[in-house]
């Protein structure tokens, strides 16, 4: 699913609205809280302890500047 998001869409560059839009809310968690937004994507194991994270840092104009593909 997330590599067929990052190959039809560039997320750097668009508006916290937009990935909104595309996403959904992001995630409410304590976790990665160096990032500005948070998506947990699903667990990665049959017992759910470890997951799968798209996180996203936002510029001052709520912009998208980076985001990685995090396990944990």
């Amino acid at each position: 699913m997330l590599d067929d998001l990052l190959a039809s869409h560039d997320l750097v560059g668009k508006s916290r609205v937009e990935i909104v839009e595309l996403l959904g809310k992001p995630t409410p968690t304590d976790k990665w809280n160096n990032w500005d937004m948070v998506y947990v994507l699903s667990p990665t194991s049959p017992m759910p302890i470890d997951h799968q994270w798209l996180v996203l840092r936002l510029n001052d104009a709520e912009l998208v500047t980076e985001y990685q593909y995090v396990q944990d």
